[in-house]
């Protein structure tokens, strides 16, 4: 009668149990844990309703142990969290702002440079102080102040424009209108 059974009832035959494959990173190590944790408790969950007043103590008992080690060490229950819904909020426009910071920079790194040229004003302003510099260098003497200042406050005396003064001219006309406001010194090229 033994051999006409589908399975060996005493279980001798039968391959031992494997273990499961552990998770290879802390991550799923953390997931497995959270996981048998949350069983545990939904098993001890069930005995609540045992008939056996014994067992619905001892699972209380258990249930109850967790929660105050939990409270104790101030931590949530393994693979929960007590996130408010303000927190939330709070961390979704924090990681919107990121983002769209991110694609301004993207798309300001993505746009050409606009080369902005100097104006013809700038550009004579540029050279009528170099031939100032060289001017006052020519002759033994510092400048005043910085030629570009210096050259920027006779034009303003003159009420001048320097583009209005072709380039290499600029000391030509220093000579020939001077300085006329007398509260500014004339300079070493001053008419005499």
């Amino acid at each position: 009668m033994v051999g006409t059974l589908p399975m060996n009832r005493l279980g001798y035959d039968t391959p031992p149990a494997t273990l499961p494959e552990l998770p290879r990173t802390a991550r799923e190590r953390g997931f497995l844990w959270s996981d048998a944790v949350f069983q545990a408790v939904l098993a001890l969950q069930k005995q609540l309703t045992h008939p056996n007043a014994a067992v619905v103590a001892a699972a209380a008992n258990s249930i109850l142990g967790l929660e105050e080690t939990r409270l104790r060490h101030g931590r949530d229950v393994a693979g929960s969290e007590r996130v408010s819904t303000e927190q939330l909020e709070f961390e979704a426009e924090e990681r919107d702002s990121r983002d769209r910071e991110a694609r301004q920079r993207a798309q300001r790194a993505a746009e050409p440079e606009i080369a902005t040229e100097p104006s013809a004003n700038e550009k004579a302003l540029a050279a009528h102080s170099r031939e100032t510099a060289e001017a006052f260098e020519k002759i033994g003497k510092p400048l005043p102040v910085r030629a570009e200042l210096f050259v920027g406050k006779l034009l303003k005396i003159w009420g001048l424009e320097a583009s209005a003064i072709p380039v290499g001219e600029f000391i030509g006309h220093y000579k020939k209108l001077g300085v006329p406001d007398p509260a500014t010194p004339p300079g070493p090229l001053s008419v005499s």
